[in-house]
C-alpha cells in the first residue's frame, strides 16, 4: 500500500436543521503511520491552516476514547473501522486507508458558513489544501 495521503469529503445531509446554516460537506485527510502528524490530537497541531481549524483527529480503527475530545467511544465501534469512513466520496485516486492510519478533518458548521460559500467544490478545494499541508 502506498503511503500517500487519502482525501475524502462527507456530506452534511444528515444535519437537516433549519436553525443552523452550514456547508454541504466536511473534508477529511487520512495519513499513514509514516506521517509526522500521525497520532496527534488536533489540539497539538498549530502549523496547519484550514477553514475553522482541524476539528477531527481520530485513528482509522476506533479506540476506546476520542483523541481530540477525550470522549468515550461507543463500545460497538471500538476495534472497528471508524464510522467517519462510512459513505464518503474520495477526491484522490488513492482510496486505500490502512488500519493503522490517522484521519484529520475540518467542518463547515462555523458561524457564517452556508451552502453557497461552502458548497461541494469549495470543500473539495479546502480538503486538497489540508492534504498538501499534512503531506509535506
Amino acid at each position: 500500500m502506498e503511503n500517500k495521503a487519502v482525501a475524502f469529503i462527507k456530506s452534511n445531509e444528515w444535519f437537516k436543521s433549519t436553525m443552523v446554516e452550514h456547508g454541504t460537506h466536511n473534508g477529511y485527510v487520512a495519513v499513514s503511520s509514516a506521517n509526522k502528524y500521525h497520532g496527534m490530537s488536533y489540539f497539538d497541531i498549530d502549523d496547519i491552516s484550514v477553514h475553522g481549524g482541524i476539528t477531527f483527529s481520530e485513528p482509522a480503527i476506533s479506540g476506546e476514547e476520542s483523541i481530540g475530545s477525550k470522549r468515550k467511544i461507543n463500545s460497538k465501534y471500538v476495534g472497528k473501522r471508524n464510522p467517519i469512513l462510512d459513505d464518503v466520496e474520495f477526491i484522490t485516486d488513492n482510496t486505500e486507508i490502512g488500519d493503522d492510519w490517522w484521519i484529520f478533518g475540518f467542518d463547515t458548521f462555523h458561524y457564517g458558513d452556508n451552502e453557497y460559500d461552502w458548497d461541494k467544490q469549495a470543500v473539495v478545494q479546502e480538503t486538497r489544501y489540508l492534504m498538501e499541508q499534512l503531506d509535506k
